[in-house]
């Protein structure tokens, strides 16, 4: 025994030694995380195999590879950082005759190699202390092998109009955000045009995604599925929709009523988020009667819920939130509701921003509500102007949606609709009420 260590390189000679129980420990520990990171995707990898199919590596592989990649790691920082290259290299060596013999077989995917190579890479990780980073890549792994016929099916049904319209909106951004002036210009040092544009890909991702789920998802499971995606989306298009498929079904008019609470339901914890991206401090302020908006749209969705029928539905005219002429529209009303909110707060005070509040909500709330929240970071306006102020703007657009589901639904959409609307802006006005007294 004596005589085989004396053929070992001093360096691993030296590794016997080189650890105390502490970091003997703290190296068990990650062991211990990396071969969890391996059980998880090779789980995964094996629930998803068709019975009777053969697979380059399941629950047992998985695990040995992400130990692999950890020993790997830890043999190449203590020997030479070079080695590391000659582990990686025989993984992929490894890897690539298991495709080719797959390929050969016939099936050409290359999903669970690829995986592979990712956990070696994941448990090397590990041993460098990138643990929070790997534990989150392992995750969104799990999710994307876990989804395979979810998103193979939605990308069958994304249309070349949904591609092109990201595509624009992109091109622009990656050219023109870099070539926007960083200062800031016009009364007070309001208007800065980079903050402009990034405001338009925040309120575009959150519009997209709620495009995305209600096209692909709330379509197909009816119509409070598809009020509640919608809501992120537009709640006033979606309203508008809504009331005229009413009177293309009057027996459904009572359900589209109801989808229309529901989407304005969403559109208090959207405000909240858009608050709180611009400034935490107001979104604190704004909790209370944020939640209370919300409890009052819950409670109405959910005793009418019994009302709402499970039927697919198809042409609700919502549009993709990434077409470049929806961005540069709202980007502009956004400029534009910063600009005459602070003249109206320079020449009238307090009373010049609740009008403009009032009248830029009637339509598009989010614009409003990241001016209001802008304004208060800079102190342009005081947070419980500010919070009045967005208070106000929901109102606003609490009238316009009824007003227009009375107009444009059913006689049966508007009883529903004037119930609903009729609690929210009790609620805006006992809000108000209050903010305004103390």
């Amino acid at each position: 025994m004596v005589d085989s260590l004396k053929l070992l390189p001093d360096i691993i000679k030296q590794m016997q030694t080189q650890f105390t129980y502490d970091e003997l420990f703290i190296l068990i520990q990650k062991l211990g995380i990396a071969i969890l990171i391996g059980a998880l995707i090779g789980l995964e990898r094996e629930h998803s195999r068709t019975p009777g199919a053969k697979s380059f590596a399941g629950i047992r592989t998985f695990p040995l590879i992400a130990m692999y990649g950890f020993i790997s790691a830890m043999l190449a920082s203590y020997i030479n950082i070079t080695y590391y290259f000659v582990f990686v290299a025989s993984v992929i060596i490894l890897v690539g005759l298991s495709y080719y013999n797959t390929a050969r077989g016939g099936r050409i995917g290359i999903t669970t190699e690829l995986s592979a190579l990712m956990v070696f890479v994941l448990g090397s990780m590990i041993y460098w202390n990138f643990i929070l980073i790997a534990a989150i890549v392992a995750v969104i792994m799990a999710v994307f092998l876990s989804l395979k016929i979810q998103l193979h099916q939605f990308v069958e049904n994304v249309t070349g109009e949904d591609i092109f319209a990201v595509l624009k909106l992109s091109i622009v951004t990656i050219i023109i955000f870099p070539l926007l002036p960083e200062r800031s210009f016009g009364p007070n040092n309001v208007i800065n045009l980079r903050l402009i544009w990034m405001m338009v890909i925040f309120i575009a991702l959150i519009s997209f995604l709620g495009y995305v789920l209600t096209k692909y998802v709330g379509y197909k499971k009816g119509i409070s599925v598809t009020s509640i995606f919608g809501g992120l989306v537009s709640s006033t298009a979606l309203t508008f929709s809504f009331a005229k498929k009413s009177k293309e079904n009057d027996a459904l008019s009572s359900n589209f009523g109801v989808g229309i609470l529901i989407a304005t339901t969403m559109v208090f914890p959207k405000v909240l988020l858009e608050i709180a991206v611009v400034n935490v401090e107001l979104a604190k302020l704004a909790v209370i009667p944020i939640v209370i908006f919300m409890v009052v749209g819950i409670v109405l969705s959910l005793v009418m819920w019994k009302k709402i029928n499970t039927i697919e539905l198809t042409g609700i005219d919502l549009k993709n939130p990434f077409e470049l002429k929806s961005a540069l529209y709202f980007g502009l009303i956004f400029g534009a509701i910063l600009l005459f909110s602070k003249l109206a707060q320079i020449n009238f005070g307090d009373r010049g921003t609740y009008f403009v509040s009032f009248i830029s909500g009637l339509t598009n709330i989010d614009a409003i509500t990241l001016t209001m929240a802008q304004l208060s970071v800079k102190n342009s306006v005081q947070p419980a102007v500010a919070l009045n102020s967005i208070i106000i703007a929901l109102f606003a657009n609490l009238l316009f949606k009824g007003i227009i589901a009375i107009i444009l639904g059913t006689k049966l959409m508007a009883r529903y609709t004037t119930l609903g609307f009729g609690f929210f802006i009790l609620a805006a006005l006992l809000i108000l009420g209050y903010g305004f007294i103390f």
